[in-house]
């Protein structure tokens, strides 16, 4: 899918979505929607919403990770003690808003986070703060998505729903101080149109339990009057996903022992990426990938918890291609040499790095179990190798835009190549077409350096001392791990049965990850290190090749033995090539 408009438009560039049909399984209810310009991402632990009619375009992808905002509030204690306390709601603000920045790419600084703790970051989620937290977003997402989330009491007066912030009051027998204490649903979809943002995702977890004493409380189970309805005739939607914590006539229970909702306990074990049954055979958690598994597990632990009790997300999805839409990956399990806390988000340039703990590494040819080494791999060598964090995949063609734009000087971008993503039009495509002085111009602007030829072996061999691939040993490599040469060149390669998927570069992380979780580690693009390439451990300059660069890797274009952890290849720093990229490393 194309993201980004051509080159002449690179200021003002646009988001194309394509057209696709989206429907999966019992948990999609058909619905339509008439044309309009901008998607809308609604997920919402409230009722169902019915507003449809035929929509033209259909996304499946999210936008860029700078263009990704949130606004999460959790309310447990309210000022008025008429209203009962919520036991989670504030764990469940900071557990998503934590998941969001660290899984699902939004930058901390776009976060903002209202609760009733009394140490809360962004303040006390009052009315006045949470309407001002919109507003302070007004027209400025044209290209983006807002992510609001709402977790604690909700109330029905006169069959209108009604969202309590801290300073709601309840006055009985005087709803009209309820009305105009608390956010009304129809007010909240304002606020969040005002905003313009083309896609919006809304969480709603405001049937916990009765926010009033027995007798007052009993219409929080999910009703009607919740449905967040977007006026589709006003062009600002073209798409949305509705995901309800529970069914109409449930409510949403809280696991006491972890003091968090069932609800977004779940759904932020899924967006952690720690749970295999969240994500599909690629590792990519998806749109649809997740609602199967808050379908499943939301109900079962609500009824170990409460015997009897049931507790069901739904969701219906319209103009998105839920099984394409992702949403987060899979984390890899972690061997020795990495850190728990293995994947973050670098706010500078956009992208997710990935903590490699360091350690010893043989360096070079792996011995009798690598037929191809060549002289330059030999003899291998013992390194020690710090922490540090690297990119989990290759520099795209969208980050390197940010970097451009940054700048007050210099070529901007390359020359895009002549048979592939012309115009740099698709923004997650690596970069390409760069010289090995803008790769390290480019990574000291994000706040590190190009990687060392041992800090690029060592992550590639995931914790495999002796892997010849990023994927292991073997002198055979179907092109399912990897994008590389065609089928012409690379038939005595690859399986018979094996194609080449991709005639050129492919968006990054199109392949299944290695042990550390980074992607492309072999083929797609040859990737610049920072050392000048000479022989295998050599120690002087006097021992290098015309003082050139080296490059790892292998390409789309590359034989086989290219893609080898230990091969590199020679090339002149000033000179540039369509098969050519990199990744950067950041201190730990």
């Amino acid at each position: 899918m194309s993201r980004f408009a051509a080159a002449s438009l690179k200021r003002n560039r646009a988001v194309v979505y394509s057209v696709i049909e989206t429907s999966f399984g019992t948990i999609v209810e058909s619905h339509t929607m008439i044309g309009v310009v901008r998607p809308i991402f609604l997920i919402c632990a409230l009722s169902p919403v019915c507003c449809a009619q035929q929509a033209p375009v259909k996304v499946d992808q999210l936008p860029e990770p700078e263009k990704r905002w949130a606004i999460v509030i959790g309310v447990n204690e309210y000022r008025d003690p008429g209203f009962s306390a919520n036991l989670g709601a504030v764990n469940d603000a900071k557990a998503i808003a934590d998941s969001l920045i660290n899984y699902a790419g939004f930058p901390e600084d776009n976060v903002v986070v209202l609760t009733t703790d009394p140490a809360s970051s962004g303040g006390q989620p009052t009315r006045t703060a949470i309407l001002k937290s919109l507003t302070a977003l007004d027209r400025r997402l044209t290209e983006g998505l807002l992510l609001f989330a709402f977790s604690g009491h909700g109330m029905e007066v006169d069959n209108e729903a009604y969202l309590l912030p801290s300073d709601a009051v309840d006055s009985p027998g005087n709803s009209q101080l309820l009305r105009d204490t608390a956010i009304g649903v129809p007010l909240l979809e304002k606020y969040l149109l005002a905003t313009r943002s083309p896609q919006i995702v809304v969480l709603l977890d405001a049937c916990r339990n009765a926010p009033v004493e027995a007798g007052k409380g009993e219409q929080t189970q999910m009703g009607t009057p919740y449905k967040v309805t977007f006026n589709i005739e006003n062009r600002e939607v073209t798409a949305f996903a509705t995901l309800y914590a529970a069914d109409r006539g449930q409510r949403s229970y809280e696991d006491k022992a972890r003091q968090q909702g069932y609800f977004s306990e779940v759904f932020v074990d899924a967006l952690e990426g720690r749970e295999k049954q969240a994500a599909n055979g690629t590792g990519d958690i998806t749109l649809a990938t997740l609602s199967r598994y808050l379908q499943v597990m939301v109900p079962e632990r609500v009824s170990k918890a409460y015997p009897g009790k049931k507790q069901t997300p739904i969701i219906e999805v319209k103009g998105f291609k839920p099984e394409d839409l992702v949403i987060a990956h899979l984390r890899p399990e972690v061997p020795p040499g990495t850190s728990d806390n293995v994947v973050s988000q670098n706010s500078r340039d956009g992208l997710m790095y990935v903590l490699i703990a360091g350690g010893d590494l043989q360096m070079g040819c792996v011995g009798p179990s690598d037929r191809d080494c060549r002289s330059d791999e030999k003899p291998s060598h013992h390194e020690t190798v710090a922490p540090f964090r690297i990119g989990q995949t290759e520099v795209t063609v969208s980050a390197y835009w940010r970097f451009t734009e940054s700048l007050k000087w210099g070529k901007g971008m390359p020359p895009p190549p002549h048979s592939f993503n012309v115009d740099w039009n698709d923004g997650s495509q690596p970069i390409v077409n760069i010289t090995w002085e803008e790769a390290l111009s480019y990574c000291q602007w994000a706040g590190g350096s190009l990687p060392t030829e041992a800090q690029w072996e060592y992550a590639a061999r995931g914790g495999q001392e002796a892997a010849v691939f990023p994927w292991g040993s073997g002198n055979l490599a179907p092109h399912e791990l990897a994008n590389y040469g065609a089928d012409k060149c690379c038939g005595g390669f690859a399986p018979r049965s094996s194609r080449d998927q991709f005639e050129y570069a492919a968006p990054v992380a199109q392949f299944r990850s290695n042990a550390f979780g980074l992607y492309d580690m072999a083929g797609n693009v040859a990737e610049w290190v920072n050392d000048l390439y000479q022989l295998q451990g050599a120690a002087s300059a006097a021992e290098t090749v015309e003082l050139r660069r080296t490059v790892k890797g292998g390409s789309w274009k590359s034989p086989l033995s290219e893609l080898r952890i230990s091969g590199k290849l020679a090339m002149n720093p000033n000179k540039y090539s369509a098969d050519i990229g990199f990744r950067c490393v950041l201190p730990k």
